[in-house]
């Protein structure tokens, strides 16, 4: 039986200290044993992509086929997909976004190992942190003296704002300070920019509106969660002196502290805009770091003997995450 020790309302729905968990199942290693190196994952629908030994790879959940994206000495890195689209950071010899397309396999953008890929950058800068929406593209990249945050849109290749190579590209951010780890749901960005501390910005592609969330200590990895028509922005932060959870409602411009056991840190949340699992996040409860989330109860996704768990990402009842395990980096899914 639930001892229940608390119970708070939070985005519709209830959040409490527990001691009992739910728990995922069907922990599966999805990366080839024979690599060692394997990036953090990315997961939409049946489709999950990473870099893998520097190049991308491709596990389609619904027939357990691994399959090589690319192929090639360039090295590969932060990963992204969305419905069809991937994009992802290559290094060849300067950081670029590419990028290409399942819905057009076998030609010219697809996804198969030999399909050639697109360029949707040629600057000589630094580029890192790519997220998709439909057909948005925003990632932070450095103008020589820090780091902004950039943008394009697909439907708008040929024009300016477009995400073909030689577009214009939107900058989004122009400012002295790093702004980086951007995040992108229907039409609401929210970002990561140093101030003094790590605090938060955020603007509305709809409305033309922004704001900065600034508070104490350092507010990092912020990530926009939509609930019953409510937006929230959910990010960890260390202003109460160890790393908790926090949202900050767009609509009642508040913001509470997730009613998690106090005593262990809390980070890297992510958010599941397409299931009923609405967050999960590393915890260093049971070790360095374990994963647990929310989906109306507190669902525990530790594994017995590893206790360095990170980099997750969230698909319905999907959750996909890398591991550090006997010195080699692993990509698992579980089903919660």
């Amino acid at each position: 039986m639930r001892l229940i020790i608390a119970v708070l309302v939070v985005l519709g729905l209830f959040y409490a200290p527990v001691e009992a968990y739910n728990t995922c199942t069907n922990f599966e290693v999805i990366s080839d044993n024979s690599t060692h190196y394997n990036a953090p994952p990315s997961i939409f629908g049946d489709q999950v992509v990473w870099a893998s030994e520097g190049n991308i790879v491709a596990y389609n959940l619904s027939n357990g086929v691994l399959e090589q994206i690319t192929n090639d000495y360039w090295w590969k890195e932060d990963v992204e997909i969305f419905e069809n689209r991937v994009v992802w950071v290559e290094y060849g010899p300067i950081a670029q976004i590419r990028g290409c397309d399942f819905g057009l396999n076998g030609f010219r953008g697809g996804c198969l190992e030999n399909d050639s890929k697109i360029w949707i950058t040629n600057t000589v800068s630094l580029k890192t942190d790519p997220v998709l929406f439909e057909g948005k593209l925003v990632w932070s990249e450095y103008d020589g003296n820090d780091f902004e945050i950039v943008g394009c849109d697909f439907g708008l290749n040929g024009f300016r704002g477009g995400c073909l190579e030689n577009d214009s590209k939107i900058w989004i951010t122009n400012n002295s300070y790093d702004d980086k780890n951007p995040d992108l749901f229907e039409g609401k960005l929210v970002w990561e920019f140093f101030e003094n501390d790590w605090n938060i910005g955020f603007y509305d592609f709809l409305k033309g509106s922004s704001l900065r969330l600034m508070e104490l200590g350092d507010q990092r990895g912020p990530k926009i969660l939509k609930k019953e028509h409510r937006f929230y922005v959910v990010y960890s932060s260390n202003e109460l002196n160890e790393d908790d959870i926090f949202y900050y409602s767009l609509n009642s411009k508040s913001k509470r502290k997730l009613n998690l056991i106090d005593g262990y840190d809390e980070w890297n949340v992510e958010v599941n805009n397409f299931g009923n699992i609405s967050l999960f996040w590393q915890t260093s409860k049971l070790g360095i770091s374990n994963l647990e989330g929310f989906d109306g109860e507190f669902i525990d996704a530790s594994i017995n003997g590893i206790d360095n768990q990170k980099e997750l990402d969230l698909y319905g009842n999907k959750l996909v995450f890398q591991i550090i395990n006997s010195g080699k980096e692993e990509i698992w899914i579980s089903y919660c």
